[in-house]
């Protein structure tokens, strides 16, 4: 499982500083949303209550403490009127063979969504989106793809996305409206200072490569280091809690030789740049064990 707001989609992002962030137990979270009031749409209502009845689900049948957090944040997110999004399948561990079918199914609800499910049929678009997410945490749990006479949350998503499809039918997507052109005034800054300049580059779960995001991100940081006076780019590799200890150390290590040879490769001086890991103990969003926090799956990149 993950933290979505891991559906979230975290890009990497160059920061200046990091804030600290605030801790809230499994029991707190499940709890608010219990309590919680949702607001906004029909669609974000129905979809809150989808997320609440699946957390304590898991919680109270199946003592799946990590997923029901992250499925309780998906329904405090959608209580409080956020864009919540099904989950994406390559932040959970199914099989090879269930990825694209995975991929496909989200497909077809993002599709509806577009060409206004949501506002048609909201309780339906609502029930779809849970039993996806469900279908999936079903499948890393053992369940075998595919076999939907013993997979109710297929089951049930197969008949919701049919509704939906033809709810939809005949209707076509809107073309977006073109962005107006706006020439931004120049306004010359400063460099930052080495102390100031913090690159974080974020990785898939379980992966050690450096994604789109991150490559932009490992570019930002080699320019920099052009022109600037430093004697090492340190760089620092951490996980989220969701492998072993000795596991995490192993892949934070990893994260930071891949970030390492990028910079290298964009030119900067290899004996420059020294690496470490941290694995689990340095976490940007502190979580339980067993938690798959997009934040905290992360390389940081300093000048000193």
């Amino acid at each position: 499982m993950k933290n979505t707001l891991r559906s979230l989609a975290i890009s990497a992002l160059l920061i200046t500083g990091l804030s600290a962030c605030s801790v809230f137990q499994s029991d707190q979270e499940i709890s608010m949303l219990n309590r919680a009031t949702a607001t906004g749409s029909p669609f974000a209502q129905q979809l809150t209550t989808e997320y609440r009845n699946f957390s304590n689900y898991l919680l109270d049948n199946n003592y799946d403490t990590s997923d029901a957090i992250l499925f309780s944040r998906k329904g405090l997110a959608a209580a409080s009127g956020k864009d919540v999004l099904p989950e994406s399948v390559a932040d959970w561990n199914v099989p090879l063979q269930a990825v694209r079918g995975f991929a496909e199914q989200r497909a077809r609800l993002i599709t509806v969504y577009d060409l206004g499910a949501k506002e048609l049929a909201p309780e339906v678009s609502a029930v779809a989106q849970a039993r996806y997410d469900c279908w999936i945490e079903q499948v890393e749990s053992g369940w075998a793809f595919g076999e939907s006479h013993d997979l109710p949350c297929q089951s049930e998503f197969e008949a919701a996305i049919g509704q939906l499809e033809q709810a939809v039918a005949g209707r076509v997507r809107p073309e977006p409206a073109p962005a107006p052109i706006v020439e931004a005034p120049y306004v010359p800054t400063e460099p930052l200072k080495n102390e100031d300049a913090v690159y974080l580059v974020f990785f898939d779960w379980d992966k050690a490569q450096i994604g789109e995001g991150g490559i932009n991100v490992v570019d930002a940081a080699a320019e920099s280091a052009t022109g600037r006076q430093y004697t090492t780019i340190r760089v620092v590799g951490h996980a989220d809690t969701s492998g072993t200890d000795n596991y995490n150390m192993n892949l934070g290590q990893d994260r930071a030789n891949s970030v390492r040879e990028a910079l290298a490769q964009r030119g900067v001086t290899a004996t420059t740049i020294m690496t470490e890991t941290r694995g689990e103990s340095d976490p940007m969003v502190e979580t339980g064990d067993g938690v798959r926090e997009p934040a905290n799956r992360r390389a940081t990149i300093t000048f000193e």
